[in-house]
């Protein structure tokens, strides 16, 4: 019998130890080499550093930073998914040490994303075939550009949950059961956390997904449970967008203009070439060679197994593929129109960003074809060999270049590297509307012409100073203006404004003697936290009846109870 469970177990989970050793390989470029030099390094590190400061400091979710721009803070993490950041800190709490936090949490971040896209998969095939899936996704050319190269770390964190929210997408249609609503709930308020461009385009997919899946006439009780998870995930996210909505408008990244760099009309491929976008056209090229025997998979559905259009299998295929061929056709000039009528696709800003849904899609919709290619008799073989040489090809040429030594940062040079960032300038497009010119250098954190200070109290959030005796004056306070700041002088509120560089001013009178000054958040925030919180207990409500369920199935396998499971 020990025996038998043994081959049991092993029969179940050595396809999820394949993936997680595939996840593993993904990342050896970072394991031999080192952390990649991506241009958005410093970016991540410096909210990374400042909200570990802030989490030792005892402050759970801090409002603005207070050592970036050389002391005048910075308000990133008001306005940037926050998940990403949290994990890095987290990391390097367990770690003691960046780097190695690092690379362990991207080794985590690649793990997480192959079973994700197993986990989707195995929805739809056995664990064989999901297993592919899950290799073919960590080690698909876009994800592995975003953490060896480019380092989008905070979109690669969300590729890695990406694939979950469609699995839970996939059971709500299949199953109609509120403990998957729960499921997806989670999964999409995490992807809201993570990464906004990410978010947008994984929503439209999973609307394509859908309808292909069930029609746009299809079970309304399907629909109604999707819109209940995605409202719950809303809700479970507020404390975080309704911040971000806001306020956006007070950050310089909201005002694109025509013709700027972050212009999504510049980078549609086929459009203009140049030859710093050629990575582009490689990794659109790698992504549909390693799709390409997925291509093949409608029309050999159609042909050969007429018998299952329209069963939920063939639905859920056809649905995967089309998505992947709607990603694709995102990238070109041809979807211009598309961009122009959906608003929010315009803030994704680079069109290449879809390749993150055709590297899922992709993946997944390859193995899905591994069970119809292997049907294939006499001449056909001979197809199916130059289908699958494309993700060998693929794969090779992926492999030759990240694992050849480039861009890349030891211990030494990475540390070296972060031992700078602290009190760095932000970029300048997270910067305030009101930040014109370079910030000027404050040797204390209050200035008043003509007048004494006494800085009593100096925080993140809260100052306190006492003046001397003097004329009225405006006082320059080393911190970027923002609407929130509240000065006050005993009771009386003090007039605020921003400096020509966009520092804090307030305006004394020659009777100030002491001001106080309160980064206070307004009431829509402690609203929306509330929300979250209930949100969050509503999702776990929602789950419990799976967790009793379980219980109850292994009492009575237990005792022997011929109790049925709970419906």
């Amino acid at each position: 019998m020990r025996a038998g469970i043994g081959r049991a177990c092993w029969q179940r989970w050595w396809p999820v130890l394949v993936v997680v050793m595939v996840g593993v390989v993904a990342m050896m470029p970072t394991l031999l080499y080192g952390i990649s030099q991506g241009n958005d390094l410093r970016h991540h590190y410096r909210v990374a550093f400042s909200l570990y400061d802030a989490l030792r400091a005892g402050d759970w979710y801090p409002g603005r930073f207070d050592g970036p721009n050389g002391g005048y803070g910075d308000f990133t993490l008001r306005l940037y998914p926050p998940l990403t950041y949290y994990l890095l800190a987290a990391a390097r709490a367990l770690a003691g040490d960046w780097y190695d936090a690092s690379v362990w949490l991207f080794v985590a971040l690649s793990v997480a994303g192959g079973l994700g896209a197993y986990y989707y998969a195995r929805q739809l095939a056995a664990r064989e075939i999901a297993m592919w899936a899950g290799a073919f996704y960590a080690l698909a050319p876009y994800r592995l550009n975003q953490i060896h190269e480019s380092f989008l770390l905070a979109e690669y964190a969300g590729g890695a949950i990406l694939p979950f929210v469609f699995a839970c997408v996939e059971r709500v249609c299949r199953n109609r059961r509120w403990r998957d609503v729960a499921g997806l709930a989670a999964t999409y308020a995490l992807l809201i956390l993570t990464h906004l461009p990410l978010t947008v385009i994984g929503s439209l997919s999973l609307l394509i997904y859908v309808v292909f899946r069930l029609g746009i006439k299809g079970a309304r009780r399907v629909w109604l449970q999707l819109a209940c998870g995605v409202a719950l995930a809303l809700a479970a996210s507020a404390f975080f967008w309704v911040t971000m909505v806001t306020e956006m408008t007070w950050i310089k990244i909201s005002h694109i203009n025509t013709g700027s760099y972050f212009d999504y009309r510049q980078y549609f491929l086929f459009l203009k070439f140049t030859v710093d976008r050629f990575w582009v056209y490689v990794l659109a090229s790698m992504t549909a060679l390693m799709s390409l025997p997925a291509f093949g998979l409608l029309i050999r559905a159609r042909h050969q197994e007429k018998g299952e259009a329209g069963s939920e299998p063939q639905q859920a295929t056809k649905s995967v593929v089309i998505m992947l061929l709607v990603s694709l056709f995102m990238l070109t000039p041809l979807s211009q129109p598309v961009w122009r009528s959906v608003p929010m696709l315009a803030n994704i800003q680079f069109p290449w960003r879809w390749l993150a849904v055709s590297s899922l899609a992709g993946a997944v919709s390859v193995s899905l074809s591994m069970q119809r290619w292997q049907r294939v008799r006499g001449h056909a073989r001979k197809l199916a060999i130059l289908a699958f040489s494309g993700p060998v090809l693929a794969l090779a040429f992926m492999g030759l270049h990240f694992m050849t030594p480039g861009y890349y940062n030891t211990r030494a040079m990475f540390n070296d590297e972060i031992s700078s960032i602290p009190g760095s300038p932000s970029l300048p497009e997270w910067k305030t509307i009101w930040s014109h010119n370079r910030l000027r250098p404050m040797s204390a954190p209050l200035e008043v012409e003509g007048r004494s200070v006494d800085v009593v109290a100096w925080g993140p959030q809260r100052c306190a100073f006492n003046l001397g005796p003097g004329f009225a004056a405006e006082a320059r306070v080393r911190t970027l203006f923002y609407p929130h700041w509240v000065a006050f002088a005993g009771d009386r509120k003090l007039e605020t404004r921003p400096d020509a560089d966009g520092a804090l001013l307030i305006t004394l009178s020659n009777e100030t003697r002491s001001v106080s000054l309160e980064f206070r958040e307004p009431a829509r925030t402690r609203i929306a936290t509330l929300i979250s919180i209930c949100a969050l207990v509503l999702i776990g409500a929602l789950w419990s009846p799976a967790k009793l369920e379980r219980s109850r199935a292994i009492t009575s396998q237990k005792h022997g109870w011929l109790v049925g499971p709970m419906r």
